[in-house]
């Protein structure tokens, strides 16, 4: 009923799907090997079992493959694929009882089973097992990189000139045509136009042709144009987003027991499609994902929000475990993954096998891999606010000039307006004396003493019961001035030092152990997640002139601190934002929340100096999942009064791991956090050092008076000259019934007010969140010795791989954007080009130039033309890094257009077709197949972006975290907007060897196995479709060959042969004869869509 294939294209298939599917198999079964059970056996087996000693115990070495075949005194380690029979495991089980090993105690059970999987899988072991048994004692990276070809420098050579070229030959071609000439091949011709047209929809946007594509392009043939329009489709950016989402190890959940959500994870995911469809230059879209909340201009989308903070997000796309009992060993592993995604998406490079020793093969050192793991460990985890950040930032900055320019204005005539008030104060303070001494009833003696004195009876009596209050509250100012109005003996300078001595000696200050973060710092690291806590500290003496009942207020800042700005309390997200899970879940931490920098945790006892109310999250080891039975103590709320006072954490449970503290302020409490010490808590400051000194001065009670006077006079003078300026200052303004204004500043502070109001009503609100990084200060790591973390061995400085010139990082900050400088650096790096073209070949050719497209390493495959690959390389860079570009590029070339129909010579010589003779037959991704029905069947919604569509789960599909089933169809939205839980894969996509999401994945499995043809024949969605298609086909007057020709059209880009219509139509009448039914009704039409969807043909575009 489809058109047959010859035995040379069946053969071509075979080879393909086959050496696709081994190769991938084996990369990764290698990659286990060097992650899970080479650090095994050195720790553990290589004492006593390798070269290392003269001679081996029981003569056996495990240092090699063929050294555990060769086995030893007791015979074969290894019987490869069979564990159970393998002498190995059975030592380690401990179950024969003279046969244990290690001898000092049995392995845990995690690392068992990774020996018994390893085995069980072929036992896999890299490279050649003799270049294994000369192991190599010294690791020189520059000889390494020197005698491998992918660390050399991109040097692009001429197309060459080919013998057999009829007119002009496209660069590429020409090097094709070279290679061909030198295997002495001859290469295959043009495929048909449907078959090309069919390989440019599905390779671009991953979709089937219409039969109008299909009707215009065989009338004219104008690939080009055909290429232009294919490239501005809104769905080319669908197609190749899933691409790049295969590198990051995209998925919506964090996997393990719940699968909990991976909040807002989708935005990244319409972050890449519109940075493809706007075709970012690659260089930039690196730059974006490694360090993207660090550029100095940031890519802005049209609507006014910020896109490149987006492109962090695929940082913290793996998975998390909720509750580890090593919370360091999980920080551990959780890095690993990520510099796993880093090196092998960018570099196309193994950097993670250097975890637990040096690369084995490679260029790459422990130290190259610990220098990465710093830049991670000086950055974190968020949500942002982007919908709005650079215009919200605006603001601040806008607000915190007007503040700092205006208020101190309205501070000056405020000042001024209670000078004549402050030249008060030495009378008020001798008259309130005479009334505390006296004798007289004190309504009395307060009347007397102000009329005697020519002062206000009311005010005076507001001084004397200032100065009794005082008395118990050694941070009054006149706490010292209560002491001696107390006193009944003789006021002489000599008594008057007596009394203000245990004053002295209690205000002694003793400094805290360690000081985490100091906002009086002058060069302290300022790390707000966003706008609400201004652009820097709050700063001693600033005045805050804020609306009261009265009318207007002014108070004067005492403490330098991080101080959540009131104008950013109303911030809120839009509505279907999601949130963490567990402690961490409140969205609203996004905007309101300061850190500390990373510190590795001493003594454990933390002191905090804050006011108002905040969640306190302890980032230990950056465990952010804390929904589960253990770690809880690290989320938690803390609460003060209005005034600045201490608040403890204790963190001696997680003595020596590395932590930073996030601040999230509660809205309304007028949140500020002063600093953070460790060790014993720290005594206050001395409150009023200068006036403690005039008073020292003092001879008598009047001189005490006129110091108090003159220090008042300092204060009001110069709010911002000291913290005890400050001090005072507030205090003054704090008691207006002791010292009188005149009120002329109110109308500078009404209309400071008025200003502010303006601004704060620009602020914008509400805003979407997504992942991202945030920045710290720099903080490097110790080398884990064999990859353990309670091992710690030398601290390496952030850098770069050694082999491509890392120089060290900068101190004050993560040092990411450098990072990231230097990794889209062609010069520097030639990877960076490299990797990109060799996977769009991969892309569109089926097989990379080079076919390991995630490891160009020794352990990869070479190039199998190398000068093409770097003059693709330097192409690339020359034209803007531009994706589209470089697609049209390589497919308006003889070697993309040509037949996948081989002669039975070219095949024999070339089975796996690595000279391009002719097209590689290739099956579609599962996410093409699922389109292709939903747009033949006339389902498919063409929306773009939004929250994921929940992906349809039958009652087999059950577990802890469990979605709500979707759809069937998926709301016929394309594949990529379907859900990615971790623990809950569509299994229609992973029939067809969608990758889990694990890691990154640049080259798919290609399988071929019953569950497909299954899957195509049963499935709920395939039958609906199938009948939807049916119908579709039924509207309309047309006859049943016209018909035919159209659903042939629409499936396979052709109408069908003469004898394929015969077919169709005798089908259509059996099965309307065996039903009793109509030959025009649909279900009879839906069996005949259904045989169509099963054939190969609409599977295999090629």
């Amino acid at each position: 009923m489809f058109r047959s294939s010859n035995g040379p294209f069946h053969c071509a298939l075979l080879i393909a799907a086959s050496y696709t599917w081994a190769a991938a198999a084996q990369d990764a079964r290698i990659e286990f090997f060097e992650k899970k059970v080479r650090p095994v056996l050195v720790e553990h087996c290589f004492q006593c079992h390798s070269d290392q000693i003269r001679e081996p115990k029981s003569d056996l070495r495990l240092d090699s493959r063929a050294a555990l075949l060769a086995g030893g005194a007791r015979g074969p380690a290894l019987v490869p694929g069979e564990p159970e029979k393998s002498r190995l495991i059975e030592a380690i089980r401990y179950k024969n009882v003279q046969l244990h090993m290690p001898p000092k105690g049995k392995l845990p059970d995690a690392l068992i089973a990774d020996l018994e999987k390893w085995i069980a899988d072929g036992a896999a072991w890299p490279g050649n097992d003799a270049a294994v048994i000369a192991r190599k004692r010294d690791f020189d990276v520059m000889e390494r990189k020197r005698t491998h070809w992918a660390w050399q420098p991109v040097q692009p050579p001429p197309a060459p000139k080919v013998q057999h070229a009829n007119g002009p030959v496209h660069p590429v071609d020409a090097f094709v045509l070279r290679k061909l000439e030198e295997k002495k091949l001859l290469p295959a011709g043009r495929a048909e136009p449907h078959v090309v047209l069919r390989r440019l929809y599905f390779d671009l946007v991953g979709l089937p042709p219409t039969p109008e594509a299909l009707e215009e392009f065989e009338k004219q043939s104008a690939i080009d144009s055909m290429v232009d329009r294919l490239l501005e489709s809104p769905q080319f950016g669908e197609r190749w987003a899933r691409h790049w989402l295969d590198l990051v190890r995209y998925a919506e959940s964090r996997g393990h027991e719940f699968d909990h959500t991976l909040p807002n994870a989708w935005q990244y995911r319409d972050y890449v499609i519109r940075a493809i469809n706007a075709d970012v230059p690659y260089s930039q879209f690196v730059l974006e994902h490694i360090a993207g909340d660090l550029l100095p201009k940031p890519r802005m989308h049209a609507d006014g929000f910020n896109e490149s903070i987006l492109g962090t997000g695929f940082w913290f796309l793996g998975e998390e475990v909720h509750s580890p009992v090593d919370i360091r060993l999980d920080q551990a592993d959780r890095f690993d993954n990520r510099i796993d995604v880093f090196s092998k998406t960018f570099l196309g490079m193994t950097v993670a096998c250097a975890r637990c020793h040096d690369h084995k093969f490679d260029a790459i050192s422990t130290k190259d891999y610990y220098a990465l793991f710093g830049y991670l460990e000086s950055s974190n985890y968020r949500s942002v606010r982007f919908d709005h950040w650079d215009h919200n930032r605006r603001i601040a900055g806008d607000l915190w000039r007007l503040r700092d320019q205006r208020q101190k204005s309205v501070a000056a005539d405020w000042s001024a307006s209670v000078r004549a008030g402050v030249l008060q104060t030495s009378d008020y303070l001798r008259a309130a004396y005479r009334v505390l001494q006296s004798k007289e009833p004190r309504n009395t003696s307060i009347a007397d003493t102000a009329k005697k004195h020519n002062l206000d009876g009311r005010r005076l009596g507001a001084w004397v019961i200032a100065i009794e209050k005082a008395a118990a509250n050694s941070a009054d100012p006149l706490h010292l001035f209560s002491r001696l109005a107390a006193d009944t003996k003789d006021l002489d300078s000599r008594r008057i030092q007596e009394l203000l001595r245990p004053v002295s000696d209690r205000a002694t200050p003793k400094e805290a152990t360690r000081s985490i973060i100091d906002f009086s710092s002058s060069n302290v690291s300022w790390l707000p997640d966003d706008v609400g806590f201004g652009p820097g500290p709050a700063r001693v003496g600033l005045p805050i002139t804020r609306k009261s009942e009265g009318g207007v207020s002014i108070r004067f800042r005492t403490v330098a601190a991080a101080e959540k700005d009131p104008a950013f309390d109303s911030l809120k997200v839009a509505p279907g934002t999601e949130s963490d899970a567990g402690a961490l879940a409140s969205p609203n931490r996004a905007g309101r929340t300061i850190r500390t920098p990373t510190f590795r945790i001493g003594d454990g006892r933390l002191f905090v100096r804050m006011r108002g109310s905040a969640q306190v999250y302890a980032a230990v080891a950056q465990h952010v999942m804390i929904a589960g039975p253990l770690h809880g103590k690290l989320v938690q709320h803390l609460k003060a009064g209005k005034d600045f006072e201490w608040r403890t954490l204790d963190m001696q449970a997680y003595k020596g791991l590395p932590v930073h503290l996030e601040f999230t302020a509660e809205d309304g409490t007028e949140f500020a956090v002063a600093g953070v010490w460790e060790g014993a808590k720290p005594n206050d400051v001395p409150h009023f050092e200068e006036l403690r000194g005039s008073l020292n001065e003092a001879k008598s009670l009047s001189d005490a008076a006129i110091g108090y006077q003159q220090t008042f006079a300092a204060a009001i003078a110069k709010p911002g000259h000291t913290p005890e300026h400050a001090r005072l200052a507030d205090w003054i303004a704090s008691h207006p019934e002791l010292i009188a204004d005149d009120d002329a500043w109110r109308k500078s502070a009404e209309q400071f007010l008025q200003a502010e109001g303006a601004l704060i009503a620009q602020i914008r609100k509400e805003s979407r969140l997504a992942l991202a990084i945030q920045d710290g200060p720099g903080f490097d790591e110790h080398v884990f010795v064999r990859g353990l973390p309670t091992l710690p061995g030398e601290v390496v400085p952030r850098r770069f791989l050694e082999a491509l010139d890392g120089g060290p990082a900068e101190r004050s900050t993560s040092g990411r954007l450098s990072l990231a400088q230097k990794v889209i650096d062609p010069r520097r790096n030639p990877f960076i080009a490299r990797v990109l073209v060799n996977r769009v070949w991969h892309h569109l050719f089926g097989r990379g130039l080079v076919a390991s497209v995630d490891n160009f390493g020794v352990l990869g495959e070479t190039p199998t033309h190398p000068e093409l690959l770097d003059y693709l390389a330097d192409w690339f860079v020359q034209n803007g890094w531009s994706l589209k570009k470089l697609i049209k590029f390589l497919v308006t070339t003889q070697a993309y257009q040509r037949s996948s129909r081989g002669d039975e010579q070219a095949i024999a010589a070339d089975p796996q077709n690595l000279y391009l003779q002719r097209a590689r037959v290739r099956r579609l991704e599962g996410e093409a197949i699922r389109d292709a029905l939903l747009r033949i069947s006339g389902r498919l919604d063409a929306k773009m972006f939004g929250a994921p569509v929940p992906v349809h789960l039958s009652p087999f599909q059950d577990g802890r975290g469990r979605p709500a089933s979707g759809p069937v169809d998926g709301a016929g939205r394309r594949s990529i907007y379907l859900s990615v839980r971790r623990n809950f894969l569509s299994s229609f996509l992973l029939a067809f060897d969608t990758p889990t999401p694990f890691s990154t994945m640049g080259r798919r499995t290609t399988s071929n196995v019953p569950a497909q043809a299954l899957i195509l024949l049963n499935d709920p969605f395939v039958q609906e479709q199938a009948v939807l298609w049916a119908k579709r086909v039924l509207q309309g007057d047309k006859t049943t060959e016209e018909r035919i020709s159209l659903m042939y059209r629409q499936a396979f880009g052709r109408s069908p042969t003469k004898q394929e219509l015969s077919d169709c139509k005798s089908f259509l009448a059996e099965q309307a004869h065996a039903k009793n039914m109509s030959a025009n009704d649909p279900s009879i039409w839906a069996d005949l869509a259904h045989v169509l969807v099963n054939a190969k043909e609409f599977i295999y575009p090629n």
